[in-house]
């Protein structure tokens, strides 16, 4: 009778683990062939699809704030599902603004003359009409906001139109890259709030540091066309120097969201946390070689397991 019992067991764990396997399996096919769309679809290319990374970069500060401002799990998973879309729709309009301003440039740097714009895959016509939908579907995601969000959401817009033209004239395009990023944690903050605080503020100063720091490692990559081009950035103006300065950012950055914990009263899981990223995100910009693109990006591509790593920080840190 026990064995009999033993057998029923053993096959229900072996039927629930065939059914763990088949959707997994799943889900990988599910994400290799859209891989594949967004690889072979010049509109999906244009809207950077195929490369998520901006995205999940965009949305991170965005959900710190939400761990802070939500009412519990369930709102803050609605909520978190409204600003992922929203990071979708407007990152992608924001690629398509870029590109179609910096057409002419991208043809001449390596890493961009295969975009759709600047390889003739599609027209400028073609761009603007995919960039007005974008806009109309943003327009109606913001409108369900309340009011001072919106008003973030038409300076964000505002925002991503001049930051194409800041790197013609400036060696700082990343810093107003941060300003321009991140600005997605005042619309959250003001989506649940009616009252601004130094939290939200804090955020943002850390979030903007972080996109700092990315992006210098990100611009890397174009360092050489960048020269040839006279296109700025602050790779260029760090130069050898880069490493130094970046270390001395991290720990501002640190502390500016240590700083954050204290004011939202979270606890010493958050600031063990905190600590580890500092850790991990500088021992790594040690041993990066910054002439060598696949270092630079693979570096770039690391911050996305920093950003989840402080989430999990917050989240855990109101326990």
């Amino acid at each position: 009778m026990k064995k009999q019992q033993n057998s029923k067991f053993q096959k229900l764990i072996d039927n629930g683990n065939l059914f763990i396997d088949e959707n997994i399996q799943l889900i990988k096919s599910a994400y290799i062939n859209f891989q594949n769309f967004t690889f072979k679809n010049p509109y999906a290319r244009l809207m950077r699809l195929h490369q998520p990374i901006g995205i999940q970069l965009v949305v991170l500060p965005v959900l710190w704030t939400l761990t802070i401002i939500s009412y519990d799990i369930i709102h803050f998973l609605c909520l978190t599902i409204i600003f992922i879309f929203g990071a979708v729709i407007m990152r992608s309009a924001g690629s398509i603004v870029n590109d179609i301003i910096d057409k002419d440039i991208d043809k001449n740097v390596k890493r961009t003359k295969i975009r759709p714009l600047a390889n003739g895959e599609l027209t400028i016509k073609q761009g603007y009409k995919l960039l007005a939908i974008l806009l109309i579907i943003a327009l109606m995601i913001l409108i369900i906001l309340p009011l001072k969000s919106i008003y973030f959401g038409f300076l964000a817009l505002f925002l991503t139109v001049i930051y194409p033209f800041i790197k013609r004239y400036s060696y700082y395009p990343q810093i107003f890259l941060g300003f321009t990023f991140n600005i997605g944690v005042f619309i959250a903050w003001y989506s649940v709030k009616n009252h601004i605080s130094f939290i939200p503020i804090l955020i943002y100063l850390s979030a903007v540091l972080w996109t700092i720091v990315y992006d210098t490692i990100y611009a890397h990559q174009d360092k050489i066309d960048d020269i040839k081009i006279g296109v700025k950035s602050t790779a260029l103006k760090f130069n050898n120097k880069t490493k130094i300065i970046l270390n001395y950012v991290y720990k501002i950055l640190i502390a500016t969201l240590a700083l954050t914990g204290l004011n939202s009263n979270l606890n010493i899981i958050y600031f063990a946390i905190l600590f580890i990223v500092l850790f991990l995100s500088l021992k790594k910009l040690d041993n990066i070689n910054l002439n060598s693109p696949d270092e630079c990006n693979q570096n770039f591509k690391t911050h996305f397991d920093y950003g989840v790593l402080i989430l999990i920080g917050f989240i855990l840190g109101h326990i």
